[in-house]
Protein backbone atom coordinates (compact mmCIF):
# COMPACT_ATOMS: atom_id res chain seq x y z
CA UNK A 1 0.00 0.00 0.00
CA UNK A 2 3.00 2.34 0.68
CA UNK A 3 4.67 1.46 -2.20
CA UNK A 4 1.93 2.20 -4.47
CA UNK A 5 1.00 5.39 -2.40
CA UNK A 6 4.39 6.85 -3.17
CA UNK A 7 4.11 6.27 -6.97
CA UNK A 8 0.55 7.55 -7.12
CA UNK A 9 1.75 10.46 -5.13
CA UNK A 10 4.92 11.29 -7.05
CA UNK A 11 2.35 11.14 -9.97
CA UNK A 12 0.41 14.02 -8.82
CA UNK A 13 3.54 16.03 -7.56
CA UNK A 14 6.16 15.76 -10.50
CA UNK A 15 4.19 18.22 -12.96
CA UNK A 16 3.45 20.40 -10.62
CA UNK A 17 7.26 20.74 -9.49
CA UNK A 18 8.18 20.67 -13.23
CA UNK A 19 5.63 23.64 -13.86
CA UNK A 20 8.22 26.58 -14.80
CA UNK A 21 7.01 29.69 -13.83
CA UNK A 22 8.56 32.07 -15.60
CA UNK A 23 6.21 30.57 -18.39
CA UNK A 24 3.13 29.25 -16.78
CA UNK A 25 1.21 28.69 -19.56
CA UNK A 26 3.78 26.43 -21.53
CA UNK A 27 3.25 23.95 -18.69
CA UNK A 28 2.31 20.67 -19.32
CA UNK A 29 -0.36 19.50 -16.26
CA UNK A 30 -3.57 17.92 -15.69
CA UNK A 31 -6.81 19.64 -16.51
CA UNK A 32 -7.47 20.40 -13.15
CA UNK A 33 -4.50 22.67 -12.80
CA UNK A 34 -5.15 24.44 -16.34
CA UNK A 35 -7.47 27.26 -13.88
CA UNK A 36 -4.70 27.57 -11.50
CA UNK A 37 -2.10 28.27 -14.64
CA UNK A 38 -4.09 30.22 -16.28
CA UNK A 39 -4.55 32.91 -12.84
CA UNK A 40 -0.69 32.67 -12.16
CA UNK A 41 0.20 33.33 -15.99
CA UNK A 42 -2.57 36.05 -15.99
CA UNK A 43 -0.87 37.36 -12.48
CA UNK A 44 2.91 37.11 -14.01
CA UNK A 45 1.66 39.49 -16.52
CA UNK A 46 0.24 42.44 -14.63
CA UNK A 47 3.34 41.96 -12.23
CA UNK A 48 5.41 42.19 -15.51
CA UNK A 49 3.76 44.87 -16.71
CA UNK A 50 3.93 47.00 -13.26
CA UNK A 51 7.73 46.58 -13.27
CA UNK A 52 7.88 47.57 -16.79
CA UNK A 53 6.49 51.26 -15.82
CA UNK A 54 7.76 51.23 -12.76
CA UNK A 55 11.22 50.88 -14.30
CA UNK A 56 10.22 53.37 -17.13
CA UNK A 57 9.06 55.89 -14.72
CA UNK A 58 12.21 55.82 -12.54
CA UNK A 59 14.31 55.82 -15.59
CA UNK A 60 12.40 59.18 -16.63
CA UNK A 61 12.84 60.47 -13.13
CA UNK A 62 16.58 59.90 -13.53
CA UNK A 63 16.95 61.40 -16.31
CA UNK A 64 15.21 64.75 -15.57
CA UNK A 65 16.79 64.87 -11.93
CA UNK A 66 20.29 64.35 -13.75
CA UNK A 67 20.12 66.93 -15.56
CA UNK A 68 18.70 69.66 -12.88
CA UNK A 69 20.93 72.37 -11.65
CA UNK A 70 18.93 72.13 -8.34
CA UNK A 71 19.66 69.24 -6.10
CA UNK A 72 17.01 67.09 -5.03
CA UNK A 73 16.82 64.24 -2.52
CA UNK A 74 14.46 61.72 -1.19
CA UNK A 75 14.30 60.28 2.71
CA UNK A 76 12.02 57.65 3.63
CA UNK A 77 10.53 58.67 6.99
CA UNK A 78 13.65 57.22 8.97
CA UNK A 79 15.85 60.09 7.41
CA UNK A 80 17.03 57.07 5.68
CA UNK A 81 18.27 58.52 1.79
CA UNK A 82 16.14 56.38 -1.06
CA UNK A 83 17.72 58.36 -3.57
CA UNK A 84 19.70 61.67 -4.72
CA UNK A 85 20.66 63.13 -8.15
CA UNK A 86 24.17 64.33 -9.76
CA UNK A 87 23.96 68.65 -7.86
CA UNK A 88 22.53 66.88 -4.69
CA UNK A 89 25.80 65.41 -4.58
CA UNK A 90 27.88 67.91 -5.99
CA UNK A 91 26.39 70.65 -3.99
CA UNK A 92 26.73 68.26 -0.20
CA UNK A 93 30.20 66.43 -0.97
CA UNK A 94 28.99 63.29 -1.22
CA UNK A 95 31.41 61.10 -2.74
CA UNK A 96 31.03 57.32 -3.26
CA UNK A 97 28.02 55.97 -1.93
CA UNK A 98 25.49 57.46 -0.08
CA UNK A 99 25.47 57.43 3.79
CA UNK A 100 22.26 55.78 5.65
CA UNK A 101 20.85 58.89 7.63
CA UNK A 102 20.61 62.11 5.66
CA UNK A 103 21.25 63.57 9.32
CA UNK A 104 24.65 62.12 8.51
CA UNK A 105 25.28 65.23 5.99
CA UNK A 106 24.45 67.59 7.78
CA UNK A 107 23.69 67.41 11.25
CA UNK A 108 23.07 70.64 11.88
CA UNK A 109 20.57 71.70 14.22
CA UNK A 110 18.54 74.00 11.82
CA UNK A 111 19.03 71.40 9.36
CA UNK A 112 17.39 68.66 11.66
CA UNK A 113 14.84 70.70 12.78
CA UNK A 114 13.98 71.48 8.97
CA UNK A 115 13.83 67.24 8.66
CA UNK A 116 11.87 66.57 11.50
CA UNK A 117 9.26 69.67 10.65
CA UNK A 118 8.49 67.97 7.09
CA UNK A 119 8.10 64.65 8.50
CA UNK A 120 6.08 66.05 10.73
CA UNK A 121 3.59 67.39 7.68
CA UNK A 122 4.85 70.17 7.37
CA UNK A 123 7.47 72.55 4.80
CA UNK A 124 10.92 72.96 6.59
CA UNK A 125 13.60 75.67 5.35
CA UNK A 126 17.11 75.73 6.31
CA UNK A 127 20.10 77.03 4.18
CA UNK A 128 23.70 75.84 3.14
CA UNK A 129 27.01 78.59 2.47
CA UNK A 130 29.97 77.45 0.97
CA UNK A 131 32.96 79.65 0.19
CA UNK A 132 31.16 80.94 -2.79
CA UNK A 133 28.11 80.16 -2.55
CA UNK A 134 24.43 80.51 -1.07
CA UNK A 135 22.29 77.43 -1.49
CA UNK A 136 18.15 77.27 0.15
CA UNK A 137 17.28 74.14 1.34
CA UNK A 138 13.34 73.24 1.08
CA UNK A 139 12.21 70.02 3.09
CA UNK A 140 8.56 69.14 2.00
CA UNK A 141 6.74 66.26 3.44
CA UNK A 142 5.29 63.36 1.36
CA UNK A 143 1.91 62.05 2.40
CA UNK A 144 0.75 57.90 2.12
CA UNK A 145 -2.82 57.79 3.09
CA UNK A 146 -2.67 61.16 4.57
CA UNK A 147 0.39 59.86 6.96
CA UNK A 148 3.80 61.61 6.65
CA UNK A 149 5.85 58.23 4.73
CA UNK A 150 9.06 60.61 3.85
CA UNK A 151 10.48 63.72 2.55
CA UNK A 152 11.50 65.45 -0.51
CA UNK A 153 15.03 68.18 -0.01
CA UNK A 154 15.39 70.77 -2.52
CA UNK A 155 18.35 72.78 -2.81
CA UNK A 156 18.19 75.71 -4.93
CA UNK A 157 21.77 77.91 -5.46
CA UNK A 158 20.56 81.24 -4.14
CA UNK A 159 23.77 83.20 -4.56
CA UNK A 160 22.26 85.83 -7.71
CA UNK A 161 19.46 86.02 -5.33
CA UNK A 162 21.37 86.59 -2.00
CA UNK A 163 23.64 89.16 -4.31
CA UNK A 164 21.17 90.87 -5.42
CA UNK A 165 19.60 91.68 -1.94
CA UNK A 166 22.99 93.19 -1.23
CA UNK A 167 23.43 95.23 -3.82
CA UNK A 168 19.98 96.49 -3.31
CA UNK A 169 20.54 96.91 0.09
CA UNK A 170 24.05 98.38 -0.60
CA UNK A 171 22.22 101.29 -3.79
CA UNK A 172 19.69 102.20 -1.14
CA UNK A 173 22.38 103.05 1.75
CA UNK A 174 23.93 104.98 -1.21
CA UNK A 175 20.89 106.65 -2.26
CA UNK A 176 19.86 107.90 1.14
CA UNK A 177 23.52 109.12 1.59
CA UNK A 178 23.93 111.13 -1.93
CA UNK A 179 19.82 112.72 -1.06
CA UNK A 180 20.60 113.46 2.33
CA UNK A 181 24.11 115.37 1.36
CA UNK A 182 22.42 118.53 -0.63
CA UNK A 183 19.34 118.22 1.23
CA UNK A 184 20.87 119.23 4.69
CA UNK A 185 22.89 121.77 2.55
CA UNK A 186 20.02 123.17 0.95
CA UNK A 187 17.61 123.13 4.51
CA UNK A 188 21.12 124.95 6.45
CA UNK A 189 20.92 127.39 4.07
CA UNK A 190 17.10 128.25 3.90
CA UNK A 191 16.86 128.21 7.33
CA UNK A 192 19.94 131.00 7.71
CA UNK A 193 17.45 132.62 4.96
CA UNK A 194 14.18 132.52 6.07
CA UNK A 195 15.36 133.43 9.81
CA UNK A 196 16.76 136.91 8.58
CA UNK A 197 20.10 136.12 10.14
CA UNK A 198 21.65 136.34 6.87
CA UNK A 199 23.27 139.75 5.24
CA UNK A 200 21.64 140.51 1.70
CA UNK A 201 25.23 139.30 -0.04
CA UNK A 202 25.15 136.67 2.17
CA UNK A 203 21.41 135.77 1.07
CA UNK A 204 22.58 136.21 -2.33
CA UNK A 205 25.42 133.49 -1.88
CA UNK A 206 23.03 131.39 0.33
CA UNK A 207 21.09 131.37 -2.75
CA UNK A 208 23.02 130.53 -5.35
CA UNK A 209 24.28 127.32 -3.48
CA UNK A 210 21.19 126.27 -2.95
CA UNK A 211 20.66 126.18 -6.66
CA UNK A 212 23.80 124.77 -7.12
CA UNK A 213 23.09 121.84 -4.83
CA UNK A 214 19.25 121.60 -6.52
CA UNK A 215 20.90 121.13 -9.75
CA UNK A 216 22.75 118.27 -8.16
CA UNK A 217 19.70 116.78 -7.20
CA UNK A 218 18.11 116.88 -10.36
CA UNK A 219 21.02 115.01 -11.71
CA UNK A 220 21.28 112.27 -9.20
CA UNK A 221 17.73 111.58 -9.12
CA UNK A 222 17.45 111.58 -13.22
CA UNK A 223 20.22 109.40 -12.95
CA UNK A 224 18.40 106.80 -10.42
CA UNK A 225 15.35 106.71 -12.53
CA UNK A 226 17.89 106.21 -15.50
CA UNK A 227 18.72 103.15 -13.47
CA UNK A 228 16.24 101.79 -12.50
CA UNK A 229 14.27 102.10 -15.67
CA UNK A 230 17.21 99.75 -17.66
CA UNK A 231 17.20 97.52 -14.24
CA UNK A 232 13.52 96.74 -14.85
CA UNK A 233 13.52 96.50 -18.35
CA UNK A 234 10.86 99.08 -18.76
CA UNK A 235 12.20 100.94 -21.78
CA UNK A 236 11.32 99.32 -25.12
CA UNK A 237 14.14 97.72 -27.12
CA UNK A 238 13.83 99.72 -30.68
CA UNK A 239 15.61 98.08 -33.74
CA UNK A 240 16.00 100.85 -35.63
CA UNK A 241 19.63 101.87 -37.13
CA UNK A 242 21.15 103.67 -35.04
CA UNK A 243 24.08 105.87 -36.47
CA UNK A 244 27.17 106.05 -34.08
CA UNK A 245 29.40 108.35 -35.48
CA UNK A 246 26.39 110.71 -35.53
CA UNK A 247 25.87 110.56 -32.18
CA UNK A 248 29.74 110.56 -31.37
CA UNK A 249 30.17 114.06 -33.64
CA UNK A 250 26.82 115.58 -31.93
CA UNK A 251 27.66 114.79 -28.75
CA UNK A 252 31.07 115.72 -28.70
CA UNK A 253 29.83 119.17 -30.10
CA UNK A 254 27.20 119.22 -27.02
CA UNK A 255 30.36 119.06 -24.61
CA UNK A 256 33.32 121.34 -26.24
CA UNK A 257 32.12 124.52 -23.97
CA UNK A 258 32.40 121.80 -20.86
CA UNK A 259 35.82 120.53 -22.46
CA UNK A 260 37.11 124.02 -23.40
CA UNK A 261 36.42 125.68 -19.93
CA UNK A 262 38.64 122.96 -18.51
CA UNK A 263 41.13 123.47 -21.42
CA UNK A 264 40.68 120.24 -22.78
CA UNK A 265 40.41 119.06 -26.64
CA UNK A 266 37.38 116.68 -27.84
CA UNK A 267 38.78 114.83 -31.51
CA UNK A 268 36.86 112.78 -33.28
CA UNK A 269 38.11 109.90 -35.17
CA UNK A 270 34.81 108.65 -36.87
CA UNK A 271 33.33 106.01 -39.82
CA UNK A 272 30.11 105.92 -40.88
CA UNK A 273 28.21 102.77 -39.14
CA UNK A 274 25.17 102.14 -37.44
CA UNK A 275 23.87 99.46 -35.24
CA UNK A 276 20.28 98.46 -34.26
CA UNK A 277 18.93 99.57 -31.04
CA UNK A 278 17.67 102.59 -28.98
CA UNK A 279 19.25 106.01 -30.14
CA UNK A 280 18.42 107.55 -27.04
CA UNK A 281 19.91 104.92 -24.50
CA UNK A 282 23.42 104.90 -26.95
CA UNK A 283 23.24 108.90 -26.67
CA UNK A 284 23.38 108.39 -23.14
CA UNK A 285 26.81 106.06 -23.47
CA UNK A 286 28.42 107.94 -25.19
CA UNK A 287 27.72 111.44 -23.48
CA UNK A 288 28.64 109.54 -19.93
CA UNK A 289 31.89 108.39 -21.37
CA UNK A 290 32.92 111.78 -23.12
CA UNK A 291 31.94 113.53 -20.14
CA UNK A 292 33.74 111.33 -17.60
CA UNK A 293 36.63 111.59 -20.21
CA UNK A 294 36.68 115.20 -19.50
CA UNK A 295 36.14 115.73 -15.59
CA UNK A 296 38.69 113.28 -14.74
CA UNK A 297 41.69 114.95 -17.42
CA UNK A 298 44.24 117.51 -16.98
CA UNK A 299 44.15 121.35 -18.17
CA UNK A 300 45.59 120.79 -21.82
CA UNK A 301 44.89 116.80 -22.01
CA UNK A 302 42.53 115.60 -24.59
CA UNK A 303 39.55 113.13 -25.26
CA UNK A 304 39.75 111.09 -28.60
CA UNK A 305 36.48 109.79 -29.79
CA UNK A 306 36.52 106.94 -32.67
CA UNK A 307 33.54 104.74 -33.95
CA UNK A 308 34.78 101.93 -36.29
CA UNK A 309 33.80 98.28 -37.64
CA UNK A 310 35.90 95.40 -36.62
CA UNK A 311 34.35 92.49 -38.05
CA UNK A 312 30.95 92.07 -36.97
CA UNK A 313 31.07 94.85 -34.31
CA UNK A 314 30.35 98.25 -34.34
CA UNK A 315 32.63 99.93 -31.84
CA UNK A 316 32.98 102.91 -29.87
CA UNK A 317 35.99 103.77 -28.03
CA UNK A 318 36.86 107.18 -25.68
CA UNK A 319 40.32 107.66 -25.03
CA UNK A 320 41.73 110.35 -22.48
CA UNK A 321 45.01 111.28 -21.35
CA UNK A 322 44.03 112.35 -17.60
CA UNK A 323 44.74 110.96 -14.43
CA UNK A 324 43.88 107.46 -15.09
CA UNK A 325 42.77 104.71 -12.85
CA UNK A 326 44.68 102.57 -9.99
CA UNK A 327 45.06 99.10 -11.28
CA UNK A 328 43.30 97.96 -7.68
CA UNK A 329 40.04 99.82 -8.44
CA UNK A 330 39.87 99.14 -11.93
CA UNK A 331 37.04 96.04 -11.14
CA UNK A 332 34.74 98.19 -9.31
CA UNK A 333 34.65 101.77 -11.25
CA UNK A 334 31.28 100.40 -13.17
CA UNK A 335 29.69 99.66 -9.51
CA UNK A 336 26.59 102.25 -8.55
CA UNK A 337 28.05 105.48 -6.34
CA UNK A 338 31.69 103.63 -6.42
CA UNK A 339 34.24 106.69 -7.15
CA UNK A 340 37.94 106.41 -7.67
CA UNK A 341 38.72 109.57 -5.83
CA UNK A 342 36.05 111.22 -3.75
CA UNK A 343 37.33 114.80 -3.15
CA UNK A 344 37.95 115.24 -6.82
CA UNK A 345 34.20 113.80 -7.55
CA UNK A 346 32.88 116.47 -5.34
CA UNK A 347 34.69 118.93 -7.18
CA UNK A 348 33.47 118.12 -10.40
CA UNK A 349 29.86 117.54 -9.17
CA UNK A 350 29.76 113.66 -9.65
CA UNK A 351 27.00 111.46 -8.83
CA UNK A 352 28.96 108.23 -9.13
CA UNK A 353 26.60 106.76 -11.55
CA UNK A 354 27.60 107.74 -15.00
CA UNK A 355 29.86 104.68 -15.89
CA UNK A 356 27.02 102.18 -13.55
CA UNK A 357 24.45 103.84 -16.20
CA UNK A 358 27.33 103.03 -18.97
CA UNK A 359 27.06 99.44 -17.97
CA UNK A 360 23.75 98.53 -17.69
CA UNK A 361 22.69 100.62 -21.37
CA UNK A 362 25.88 98.52 -22.96
CA UNK A 363 23.89 95.13 -21.58
CA UNK A 364 20.80 96.49 -22.49
CA UNK A 365 21.82 96.16 -25.86
CA UNK A 366 24.14 93.30 -25.83
CA UNK A 367 27.29 95.34 -25.99
CA UNK A 368 30.24 94.53 -24.00
CA UNK A 369 33.19 96.85 -22.23
CA UNK A 370 35.95 96.83 -21.55
CA UNK A 371 38.38 99.33 -20.20
CA UNK A 372 42.31 99.91 -20.46
CA UNK A 373 43.83 102.29 -18.24
CA UNK A 374 47.31 103.49 -16.55
CA UNK A 375 47.37 105.73 -13.42
CA UNK A 376 48.87 109.20 -14.30
CA UNK A 377 48.29 107.95 -18.26
CA UNK A 378 44.76 107.56 -19.28
CA UNK A 379 42.38 105.90 -20.07
CA UNK A 380 39.92 104.11 -22.88
CA UNK A 381 36.69 102.63 -22.46
CA UNK A 382 35.52 100.92 -25.53
CA UNK A 383 32.09 99.63 -25.85
CA UNK A 384 30.96 96.73 -28.74
CA UNK A 385 28.05 96.60 -30.19
CA UNK A 386 27.26 92.76 -31.85
CA UNK A 387 25.93 93.85 -34.94
CA UNK A 388 27.46 96.49 -37.58
CA UNK A 389 25.10 98.18 -40.02
CA UNK A 390 27.41 99.99 -42.70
Amino acid sequence: ALLVANRLSHGIVKPINDIDLDRPDEAQVYDELKPMMNKLSQQRYRISRQLGELRMKEEEFSSITANMSEGIMVINSKTEILSANDAAKRILGIHGELPRSILALKDTESFRAAVIKALGGSVGYDSIRTEDKVYGVTVSPVFQDSVTSGAVILVIDETEKEERERLRREFTSNVSHELKTPLTSISGFAELISSGMASPEDAAHFADNIHKEAARLIVLVGDIIQLTRLDGAEMPYDDEPVRLDELARDTAERLENVAARSEIRIICETEQISTPGNSKIIDEIIYNLIDNAIKYNRPGGEVRVRVFADGTDAVLSVKDNGIGIPADKQDRVFERFFRVDKSHSKEIGGTGLGLSIVKHSAAYHKATISLKSVESVGTEIEVRFPTVIK
